[in-house]
């Protein structure tokens, strides 16, 4: 962003120019095409994109074209006024629509330069400051029945392996001692190919892919979101990166427990062995937790919610509720 600590709001609230950049990228990733590959699992960011100038080249604009770079803005500029990302609701005019069509499926925009546009920030903006970088994992599909294949060739499935749609990992950034919400750090947006393999040569080829390396996997997401934010907020004086289970990989915490300034709270899937005294004991943390007695329970409001469940492989609708939450806590030293 080039203007002054992009997504800010006083109130703790991200600004409507973050959430339109983010609807600018994911429109902009609708559009492109061939984007599939042969690898189970493709991934682009910011990092995928190099700022820098060519040859005799003094001065750069967004997208190498400094009518690219004003019509980014004007389409910013309508999704925030709009509050939306359907082009045919942000102008009623035929030309202004044709436009925005033209920009979004031009090759020179892309989405890994789009993130980097649209997230950059200075670092005088966070400079000594104590962040919380939350990270998760939306997905986007379409429910439209009408060209369906066209849908699952051009942009890849969701994980029922049939639904078109990709995902986008997303880190907010929350300043820890002000609780301010500073907007998004990072984005990587990443899709599957449709799956027409028999159920036999899908299980040989899901056991032979735990052998990849972590680049070639969907957890990567994590690591690589963590490494962008990492180098785009270097000079703040801790970062501490909040996630799911999906990140509960050993590869995925040393990368990034293994920055002095880094820090990471995640939600456990892997029952690890407790150390005791410098040296492996016959415990595990479930173990050790079950011992413990819960903390006084907090009464936590949980809006409704209508979402797609990973767990039950479609759309449901969460219903509103007052749920009591309570906490084991011990300090551990594990073996990862």
């Amino acid at each position: 962003m080039r203007r002054r600590a992009p997504g800010i709001k006083k109130g703790g609230r991200i600004g409507a120019t973050d959430v339109s950049a983010l609807r600018a990228t994911v429109s902009t990733y609708l559009y492109k095409k061939d984007m599939l590959g042969t690898r189970i699992f493709s991934a682009e960011s910011s990092s995928d994109f190099a700022p820098g100038l060519a040859s005799g080249q003094r001065y750069r604009h967004s997208f190498g074209d400094k009518r690219l770079a004003i019509r980014h803005q004007e389409l910013l500029t309508r999704m925030c006024r709009q509050q939306s990302a359907v082009v045919n609701q942000l102008s009623k005019a035929k030309k202004e629509q044709s436009s925005y069509y033209r920009f979004l499926s031009n090759p020179k925009v892309t989405p890994p330069e789009l993130i980097y546009t649209n997230l950059r920030r200075d670092r005088a903006e966070v400079q000594g400051k104590d962040l919380l970088v939350i990270q998760d994992t939306s997905i986007g599909f379409r429910t439209k029945r009408k060209r369906k294949a066209y849908g699952q060739a051009e942009l890849g499935v969701i994980e029922d392996n049939d639904t078109p749609g990709f995902s986008a990992h997303c880190s907010l950034l929350i300043d820890r001692d002000t609780c301010a919400l500073l907007g998004l750090g990072d984005i990587v947006l990443s899709h599957r190919p449709l799956n027409t393999y028999p159920k036999e040569v899908n299980q040989q080829a899901r056991t032979a892919r735990r052998k990849l390396p972590l680049e070639a996997q969907e957890s990567f997401v994590w690591a690589l979101g963590a490494s962008n934010c990492q180098a785009q907020l270097q000079g703040s004086r801790r970062l501490t990166f909040v996630r799911d289970q999906g990140s509960d990989k050993y590869e995925i915490l040393t990368r990034i427990l293994g920055e002095g300034t880094s820090e990471a709270l995640w939600r456990s899937r892997e029952n690890r062995q407790v150390m005791e005294g410098g040296k492996p004991s016959d415990k595990r943390l479930t173990d050790v937790l079950a011992a413990l007695p819960w903390s006084p329970r907090r009464p936590t409001p949980i809006r409704a919610l209508n979402h797609y469940s990973k767990t039950h492989g479609k759309s449901v609708q969460r219903q509103e509720r007052t749920a009591a939450i309570g906490v084991r806590y011990a300090k551990v030293s594990l073996a990862l």
